[in-house]
């Protein structure tokens, strides 16, 4: 594997190298750069049943995205080596996304979204206020608040998460996720992809409960594999300074 691509694989897959000298990732390849883009790898963190509770089918890469295996061999950054599988070449290039595009495919969608920007982010993003204010459907776009423009291929892919409302009546509202985000990888068929994610998000926005050991908001778990759902605590996707789970509280589905 050459340098430029060895450097452009995100750390943990890097460690994840250096540690077991091999591991899968899916990301579109740029043979004449010489770099991934676009990187994730199944199985991060990926719980197989109650006891870690939500793994869904979201763990999973999405969208179509060329999958390929890297090892290290003996020498991790020199002997390498890269399997690329079959895929749709036209749906895996890299597309960039203007504001005004991106606002313009919104307006289609089946609920109305405000354009935001927060301190803790430089990329735009989008908000509709869901069940008289108690839920939120946010999506990051990844496009720059500065030049409207989309960040570079590899630099991040677009998100989508369905939010609840935690605060108490007449404060304002606090944010807790109800599902894991949802990655849209910008490729050619961003627009029917992230629109089947958004239209999910609002019909089943009414699957949820709350967690009896913390009051966070539980929401249906499908494990991969398996014919059966259970209720899985959000706290799962929160970390806490010593980087454990916030909850891992499940409950079977009566």
């Amino acid at each position: 594997m050459s340098e430029s691509a060895y450097a452009s694989l995100p750390d943990r897959v890097r460690e994840q190298l250096q540690d077991v000298g091999a591991v899968q990732i899916v990301a579109d390849y740029d043979s004449e750069a010489s770099v991934f883009r676009d990187v994730v790898w199944p199985g991060a963190e990926s719980p197989e049943d109650t006891s870690d509770p939500v793994e869904t089918a979201d763990d999973s890469p999405d969208d179509g995205a060329t999958e390929q295996s890297v090892a290290a061999g003996d020498g991790v950054g020199t002997d390498a080596m890269v399997e690329e599988h079959d895929s749709d070449d036209s749906a895996q290039t890299y597309r960039p996304i203007t504001r005004r595009e991106f606002e313009t495919f919104l307006e289609g969608v089946s609920v109305d979204f405000e354009r935001k920007t927060y301190g803790w982010t430089d990329e735009w993003v989008y908000e509709s206020i869901l069940d008289d204010g108690e839920k939120c459907l946010r999506v990051y776009s990844s496009i720059d608040c500065e030049d409207n423009a989309s960040r570079e291929a590899g630099s991040d892919a677009i998100k989508s998460v369905l939010l609840l409302n935690v605060a108490d009546a007449g404060e304002e509202p606090t944010w807790r996720p109800l599902r894991k985000p949802k990655r849209t990888y910008r490729i050619q068929t961003w627009p029917q992809n992230l629109r089947e994610k958004l239209e999910n998000a609002v019909a089943t926005q009414d699957e949820l409960k709350v967690c009896s050991d913390c009051g966070r908001p539980m929401v249906l778990q499908s494990p991969k594999g398996k014919n059966r759902q259970f209720w899985g605590c959000s706290g799962y996707y929160e970390k806490t300074a010593g980087s454990d789970r916030a909850c891992e509280n499940t409950a079977p589905v009566q």
